[in-house]
């Protein structure tokens, strides 16, 4: 139940950098509930360099969008756009793309 306060606490930190401590271009996955509904990634935001939100294409709201935005200030966010269909032109095939035959 407490979940943010330990990812808050000083011993977060100091595991933190002892994960980056031998390479800093290293890259660390958390995964953590939405944003909207519970406050692990908006604590996990002020500890990591990069927030990578996964927006669900004609699902998510513009409005929840900019709320989580807000929430993540303490770190640079990517946004990641799931379940959006293609129309037209499929791209799961390349066969003889770009030769004469």
């Amino acid at each position: 139940n407490n979940v943010p306060e330990l990812l808050a606490s000083d011993r977060s930190r100091e595991v933190l950098a002892k994960l980056v401590a031998g390479d800093r271009q290293r890259i660390i996955l958390f995964d953590s509930p939405p944003v909207l509904m519970a406050s692990h990634a908006t604590v996990l935001a002020g500890l990591v360099g990069r927030a990578l939100v996964v927006v669900r294409a004609d699902q998510t709201t513009e409005a929840d969008l900019r709320e989580a935005i807000g929430l993540l200030q303490g770190c640079e966010i990517s946004l990641i756009l799931n379940g959006a269909g293609l129309t037209g032109r499929k791209f799961g095939a390349y066969d003889g793309y770009g030769h004469e035959d």
